[in-house]
C-alpha cells in the first residue's frame, strides 16, 4: 500500500481549485445563457452566481459598433471584454464576499470613491450631508435672493386663496450627530450651517415653513422606538415623515383649507429594512442581510367625501416620496401632482372608483405613476396654480447653495403667474 504523499495531495487540491476558480465561471456563463436555461438561470442567480445584479455600480458606457476603425483602435474587443466581465457568473458573489470581509475587518466600505461614511455602531451617512453639516458654508447675502423670490410666490398664492408651505427635510447627521465617523469632527467650520442661515432668512420673510430638524429633535427628545433615521438609510423613518406630515396639514389648515391632522390606527417594530430603510447599506453590495429596527404605521383613511378632496402640487427631491406617500394614504386628496427636482420628471398618485362591482368606494393608489420625463415645460396655471395647496420640500443640504430645483421653480412660476382676475381652470394632474 502506497504511503499517502501530503505534499503532492495538497499541489493537487490547490491547482484543482484554481482551475475551479477560473474555469467555473466560464462554464457557468455558458450553461446561463443557454437557450430553455430559465430554471437553471433563476437558481444561479439567486446564488448570485449566476446573473450579476449589484446595486448603485453600474456605470452605463456607449455602444461600439462593429467597424474597421473600432477594431483597429480596439474600442471594439475591449467593449466586448468589459461586457463579458459584467456579466461572468461568479462576479457578483466575489464583489460582495470582498464588500463583506472589507467591512467586517476595517467598518468601512471596499471602495474608495463610495458615497458612504461609516459612523459609530455601523451607522450610515452620505458624504454629501456630513459635507454640508460640517465644511459647506454660504453667506446670507448668497443665500437670500432665492428666499425673496419665495415671498413674492407665497403672497401670489395666499391672493388666490391657495394653501402654501415649505418644507426643509432634515439631515440625518444634524439628527444624530453623535453617530457621525470621529474624523469629520475635526473638519468643523465654526460658521453658522446654510440651514441656519436659510432658516433666519425665512423667519426674516415671514414664510410659511416647516423646520424638519426641529421636529425631529422634538421626537427623538420622546425616545421613540426606532431611530428617526433608520441605521442603513438616508431618509427618515415612517414616524418622521408622519410627524412632518400632520405639521403640514396643520398650517393649510391654519390657512382656511380642510386639511385635518392624521390618525394611525397601528404601529410596530420590525427589525427588517425595506426600501429607502435600506438604501445606503443596498448600495454597499454586502453578502449578508442586514437587521435592525424600523417603525411601520398605519394610517386610517379619512371618510371625507371624493368632491371634498383637495388636490396638492409638489415640488421636491427624493425626501417628498415616503411624505406623500402618507398624505396620500390619508385619503384627503383626490390628487397629488409631484414635480421631482422640479424639472426631473411627474409623477401622480390620486384616488380612484374601485373596480369592485356594486361599489362606488373611493381606494388610494398604493405607488406614484409616472406622467413625463421630464416634467418641464409646465402648465403653471393648470399644473400648479389650479391646486387647493402648493408644497415645496427641499432637505438641509440642498438649501446651502444658492441654486436648487426650488430656486429654479419658484424662477419660473413668478414668470408665469397667471392673472388672478381670471377664473381659475380645473387643476390638471395628469
Amino acid at each position: 500500500m502506497r504511503a499517502l504523499n501530503l505534499q503532492s495531495l495538497t499541489e493537487r487540491t490547490l491547482v484543482s481549485a484554481l482551475l475551479l476558480a477560473w474555469i467555473g465561471p466560464l462554464i457557468l456563463t455558458g450553461v446561463r445563457n443557454l437557450p430553455r436555461s430559465h430554471k437553471l438561470g433563476r437558481f444561479l442567480d439567486s446564488a448570485l452566481i449566476g446573473r450579476v445584479n449589484l446595486s448603485g455600480v453600474t456605470e452605463s458606457h456607449p455602444n461600439v459598433p462593429l467597424s474597421w476603425n473600432s477594431i483597429m483602435t480596439a474600442e471594439f474587443q475591449k467593449e466586448k471584454a468589459r461586457e463579458f466581465d459584467e456579466q461572468v457568473s461568479g462576479r457578483e458573489l466575489m464583489i460582495r464576499a470582498t464588500n463583506e470581509l472589507w467591512f467586517r475587518l476595517f467598518h468601512d466600505t471596499a471602495s474608495s470613491s463610495s458615497t458612504i461614511a461609516v459612523g459609530k455602531q455601523d451607522v450610515l451617512f452620505e458624504n454629501n450631508y456630513l459635507q454640508e453639516y460640517f465644511v459647506a458654508r454660504n453667506s446670507k447675502a448668497v443665500l437670500e435672493p432665492w428666499i425673496k423670490q419665495l415671498r413674492q410666490l407665497q403672497d401670489y398664492c395666499r391672493s388666490i386663496g391657495m394653501g402654501f408651505a415649505v418644507v426643509i427635510a432634515p439631515s440625518k447627521v444634524a439628527v444624530y450627530p453623535e453617530a457621525v465617523p470621529e474624523h469629520w469632527r475635526g473638519r468643523a467650520d465654526p460658521r453658522p450651517r446654510g440651514p441656519a442661515v436659510v432658516a433666519d432668512l425665512l423667519r426674516e420673510n415671514e414664510i410659511e415653513w416647516i423646520d424638519g430638524n426641529e421636529l425631529m429633535q422634538r421626537e427623538k427628545r420622546k425616545s421613540p422606538p426606532a431611530p428617526l433615521f433608520p441605521k442603513g438609510g438616508a431618509h427618515w423613518s415612517r414616524r418622521g415623515v408622519f410627524i412632518a406630515a400632520n405639521e403640514i396639514q396643520k398650517r393649510f389648515s391654519q390657512q382656511g383649507k380642510p386639511a385635518e391632522q392624521i390618525q394611525a390606527v397601528g404601529d410596530w417594530v420590525v427589525d427588517t429594512p425595506y426600501g429607502e430603510e435600506a438604501d445606503l447599506v443596498n448600495v454597499m453590495n454586502l453578502l449578508f442581510d442586514w437587521r435592525y429596527p424600523c417603525e411601520r404605521i398605519t394610517i386610517a383613511p379619512s371618510n371625507r367625501p371624493a368632491e371634498k378632496r383637495m388636490t396638492l402640487a409638489v415640488v421636491g427631491d427624493s425626501f417628498s416620496w415616503s411624505l406623500l406617500r402618507v398624505l396620500n394614504e390619508s385619503a384627503q386628496f383626490s390628487d397629488i401632482a409631484f414635480y421631482r427636482y422640479y424639472s426631473l420628471n411627474k409623477t401622480r398618485s390620486g384616488y380612484g372608483r374601485s373596480n369592485v362591482p356594486g361599489r362606488s368606494r373611493i381606494y388610494p393608489t398604493k405607488e406614484f405613476e409616472t406622467v413625463r420625463t421630464p416634467a418641464a415645460p409646465l402648465d403653471f396655471a393648470a399644473e400648479v396654480f389650479s391646486a387647493d395647496c402648493l408644497l415645496l420640500e427641499i432637505t438641509e443640504a440642498g438649501v446651502v447653495s444658492p441654486e436648487h430645483h426650488l430656486a429654479r421653480f419658484v424662477r419660473d412660476a413668478l414668470a408665469h403667474l397667471p392673472d388672478p382676475t381670471r377664473p381659475r381652470p380645473t387643476f390638471r394632474p395628469d
